[in-house]
């Protein structure tokens, strides 16, 4: 059965360590969160320390999404500069 495209998305957004095992907490979040909001994708981001970043997470436009708008304008000028974000 092939995957439907989420029309929207949930990025859980944590500080981040040094310590691998500091995120463990999170992924769990996330992996329950999935199955519970099957219609949305659930991602997690960090701040620093650890990947991906948030900006890595938001830069690309969602692959199991096709056809949905994007835009990659700088934030201070996301309301200007196209189509997509007026």
């Amino acid at each position: 059965m092939a995957e439907q495209a989420s029309k929207q998305a949930l990025v859980l957004f944590a500080h981040g360590a040094r310590a691998a095992a500091w995120a463990a907490p999170f992924e769990r979040l996330r992996d329950l969160t999935q199955p519970r909001m099957p219609e949305v994708r659930v991602a997690l981001a960090f701040l620093e320390l650890m990947t991906p970043r948030l900006p890595e997470l938001v830069a690309e436009p969602p692959a199991a999404s096709p056809g949905l708008p994007w835009c990659r304008c700088s934030w201070g000028r996301a309301a200007t500069c196209c189509a997509t974000c007026r």
